[in-house]
């Protein structure tokens, strides 16, 4: 069982949390605090989804970056290769 079914003071104590939510709320709808509020937050998300945005920018660049030096390291590699294998057969020629 919960401690709401055992315990009636607990539903007591939430019915009067509420109740002192929506006067809070009720008395800073009046003052004009709910409106600061509510932009406050909407702008706090923007900025959030801007910050989320560039950091999946930065991952790309970092991946496209990472494969830029790869394919780099792999072209080197096979030209590497082509000389070695240019010398070995000019050493076959003589």
């Amino acid at each position: 069982t919960s401690k709401r079914l055992t315990k009636p003071h607990y539903r007591v104590q939430q019915a009067r949390a509420l109740n002192e939510n929506s006067v809070r709320r009720n008395e800073a709808r009046q003052t004009g605090e709910r409106e600061r509020e509510i932009e406050e937050k909407t702008e706090r998300k923007k900025r959030e989804e801007e910050r989320e945005k560039v950091r999946e920018n930065n991952t790309i660049k970092k991946g496209k970056a990472r494969n830029e030096t790869n394919g780099n390291k792999y072209i080197e590699r096979e030209r590497q290769q082509k000389t070695e294998s240019d010398k070995k057969k000019n050493k076959n020629k003589r």
